[in-house]
């Protein structure tokens, strides 16, 4: 009884664990600009989102989700003419085995659709 408990709970917390992306990043966010202050913090996903990011969990589940927010707008796409403040962010370090160097920033729809989609992981406050 006790072997068919534990291997019921293994099933049930066994895609939590697989969820967590590779990841280990150091996050840059300047609220107010380049020229302001800025928040530098570390967040690792894996085995557990862990790190000094004000909410890891969160951060992890959003680069699961949103991977591909991590590339550069393609030169030449279509985005909207808006602007969205002058917060601007820069992450950095290992991503599912590739090295990350990634700048954000909210001065079109495409670059603010990045960084909505990673909002987890790029607080603004």
């Amino acid at each position: 009884m006790r072997a068919l408990a534990a291997l019921a709970a293994a099933l049930v917390f066994a895609p939590v664990a697989a969820a967590w992306p590779t990841a280990s990043l150091k996050v840059t966010v300047w609220p107010k600009g380049k020229s302001g202050p800025s928040t530098t913090w570390t967040l690792r996903c894996d085995p557990q989102p862990r790190g000094t990011h004000p909410r890891p969990s969160r951060a992890c589940l959003a680069l699961a989700r949103h991977p591909r927010a991590l590339k550069r707008v393609p030169q030449g796409a279509g985005c909207t003419q808006q602007w969205d403040g002058p917060a601007v962010a820069y992450v950095r370090g290992g991503f599912r085995g590739k090295r990350i160097r990634a700048w954000f920033k909210r001065t079109n729809g495409c670059e603010i659709g990045r960084w909505n989609a990673l909002g987890a992981l790029l607080p603004r406050d």
